[in-house]
C-alpha cells in the first residue's frame, strides 16, 4: 500500500465507511446485517466467502474453547459464527458504526452453542496497525478478507503478533 495516494486519511474513510455508505439510504445498512447472506441470483460471493472460512477453520485444527482475535470484523459475521461453534472471540475494527452492528447482531442472537453455553463474543472499536490487542492469551488471528484494507498492513501483522500467545 505504499504507492497509496498520501493526501487521503484512509483511516478516516473506514471509520466513516457505514455513515458514507447510509447518506444514500438505510437499505444501504441491511447488507451489514444479513453478510454474508446475499441476495442472489448470483450467489458466488456467498460461496466464496463460507468455503474460504470453513476451509481455513479445517486448516486451524483448533479445538473448542480456542482463543480468536477477529481482524477488521466489520459486522461481525465470522466472530458470530466461531462463537456458535464454541470459540471464545474478540472482534476488532475501527469502526465504531460496525462495531455496533456486530454487538447487536450477537446480542439478538437467540441460540447459543448449545443449551447452558452461551456465546463468548466481545467487539472493540481497535486499530491494530497503532497498537496491539489488550487480549490475553488469544490461539489464533483471523484476517477474513480484510488484509488489503490496511493502509500499513506491515503494522498490523507485526501488532498482531504481539497480541498473540506465543505459539498462536
Amino acid at each position: 500500500n505504499q504507492n497509496l495516494p498520501k493526501n487521503i486519511d484512509w483511516k478516516q474513510g473506514a471509520i466513516d465507511y457505514l455513515k458514507s455508505l447510509c447518506s444514500e439510504g438505510e437499505h444501504q445498512k441491511v447488507y451489514h446485517y444479513s453478510k454474508p447472506f446475499l441476495g442472489g441470483p448470483d450467489f458466488t460471493s456467498f460461496f466464496q466467502d463460507i468455503l474460504s472460512f470453513l476451509n481455513a477453520l479445517k486448516h486451524f485444527e483448533l479445538p473448542m474453547k480456542s482463543k480468536f482475535i477477529d481482524v477488521a470484523c466489520g459486522s461481525g459475521w465470522t466472530s458470530l459464527y466461531l462463537a456458535k461453534l464454541g470459540h471464545e472471540v474478540c472482534g476488532i475494527d475501527i469502526s465504531p458504526d460496525l462495531i455496533e452492528i456486530a454487538k447487536e447482531k450477537t446480542r439478538n442472537e437467540k441460540y447459543g452453542v448449545y443449551p447452558g453455553e452461551s456465546l463468548k463474543a466481545d467487539f472493540l472499536v481497535h486499530d491494530i496497525e497503532d497498537a496491539p490487542v489488550d487480549v490475553k492469551d488469544s490461539d489464533c488471528a483471523v484476517l477474513f478478507s480484510a488484509l488489503h484494507h490496511f493502509y500499513d498492513p506491515l503494522a498490523a501483522i507485526s501488532n498482531l503478533a504481539r497480541s498473540l500467545k506465543d505459539n498462536g
